[in-house]
C-alpha cells in the first residue's frame, strides 16, 4: 500500500485528463485519498486511489551573508506553498540566487547532501534594481496610514539609475548588504553606457 498523506498536504492529481493541485481532507480513508481540488470555479473534491496522488515537494534554501561571503543551503523540502512561507528563514531557489545576485559577493552552494559548490562573485544589475526597489516599497508602507501606492518599478528605476546615492539612502529601507554593491552596479551600468 502507499503512503497514506495526513490531511491538509498538498498534493497532485490527475483530473479530467489535467494536472490538478489539490489538498488532502480529513475524510481521507486507508484505501482513498479524499482531495479537495484547488483553483477550480466550484467545490470540488474526487475520492483516488493513494497511488494516483503524488505530495508535491519545494526545495527550500536558507542563505546567509557574512562581509565577503552568501552561503546558500538545500534543506528538506517543505510541503507549503513557498507563498506559506511568510515568516520563515527558509526561500525558494530564485528567491536565495536574487539575494546573492544583488549583493554581489562570493557564493557557495551546499547541497543536501554537504557538497559545496564555489559559485565565485555573482552579481546582476536587474536583481540589484529589485533588491533597491523592495526597500523603497518597505519604506513607503512602513510610513503610510494603509493606502500607499508606489511608483511603478521601471519608473523608478531610470530615477535610480540618474540618481543612485539618493535613491538608495533617502525613504528607502534597503539593507546595507545591497547598498555595499552600489559600486558593481555603477559598474555594471557604465559598461552598457548608460
Amino acid at each position: 500500500m502507499n503512503q497514506i498523506l495526513a490531511a491538509g498536504t498538498r498534493v497532485t492529481v490527475q483530473y479530467k485528463g489535467q494536472q490538478v493541485q489539490g489538498q488532502i481532507t480529513a475524510k481521507s480513508t486507508d484505501w482513498a485519498a479524499d482531495v479537495w481540488l484547488l483553483g477550480m470555479p466550484e467545490t470540488i473534491t474526487v475520492k483516488l486511489p493513494w497511488d494516483k496522488v503524488e505530495k508535491n515537494e519545494y526545495r527550500c534554501f536558507i542563505v546567509e551573508e557574512t562581509t565577503d561571503l552568501v552561503t546558500i543551503t538545500e534543506v528538506e523540502p517543505r510541503n507549503s506553498h513557498p507563498m506559506n512561507w511568510s515568516g520563515s528563514r527558509e526561500t525558494t531557489r530564485e528567491g536565495a540566487w536574487a539575494f546573492a545576485q544583488a549583493r554581489g559577493k562570493n557564493t557557495v552552494f551546499v547541497g543536501r547532501d554537504g557538497s559545496r559548490k564555489e559559485l565565485g562573485r555573482v552579481f546582476d544589475p536587474r536583481a540589484f534594481e529589485r533588491a533597491a526597489y523592495h526597500g523603497y516599497v518597505a519604506y513607503g508602507h512602513s510610513m503610510s496610514d494603509g493606502y500607499y501606492a508606489p511608483i511603478d518599478f521601471e519608473a523608478w528605476v531610470e530615477s535610480l539609475r540618474k540618481f543612485p546615492e539618493h535613491e538608495l539612502n533617502h525613504q528607502n529601507d534597503v539593507p546595507e548588504s545591497v547598498k555595499a554593491a552600489l559600486p558593481l552596479y555603477q559598474q555594471a551600468l557604465a559598461s552598457v553606457g548608460l
